[in-house]
C-alpha cells in the first residue's frame, strides 16, 4: 500500500504548507473545478474534452495528457489570481 494513501488531505496540506514555510514559499489553494474540461489553449469547456488519460478538446482540436492540462489550467488561475487565501499551517504540538 502507498504511504499516501493513508494521509488525510487536511494532513497533507499542513504539512506541505510547513515544508513551504521552511524554504520560503508561500503555498496557496486553486479551486480545481473543471480543469480537467477546459482546453488549456483556447479555454472551452466541455465534459466530452476528458476522456481517461486523454484531453482533447472538442473546440479547437487541442490534445494533451489530461493530468498535464488540468495542471496549467490550475497554474494559469492562480497567476490570473483566482485562488484561495493562503493554507493555513497548524503546528502540533
Amino acid at each position: 500500500m502507498n504511504k499516501l494513501q493513508r494521509w488525510t488531505y487536511p494532513y497533507f496540506l499542513n504539512r506541505l504548507a510547513l515544508a513551504c514555510e521552511v524554504v520560503g514559499v508561500q503555498c496557496y489553494k486553486v479551486n480545481p473545478a473543471y480543469t480537467s474540461q477546459t482546453c488549456s489553449k483556447c479555454g472551452s469547456i466541455h465534459k466530452e474534452n476528458r476522456n481517461g488519460e486523454i484531453f482533447k478538446c472538442v473546440e479547437c482540436g487541442h490534445t494533451d495528457d489530461a493530468d498535464y492540462n488540468a495542471s496549467l489550467n490550475i497554474l494559469n488561475n492562480f497567476l490570473q489570481g483566482e485562488y484561495h487565501k493562503p493554507v493555513e499551517k497548524h503546528v502540533n504540538v
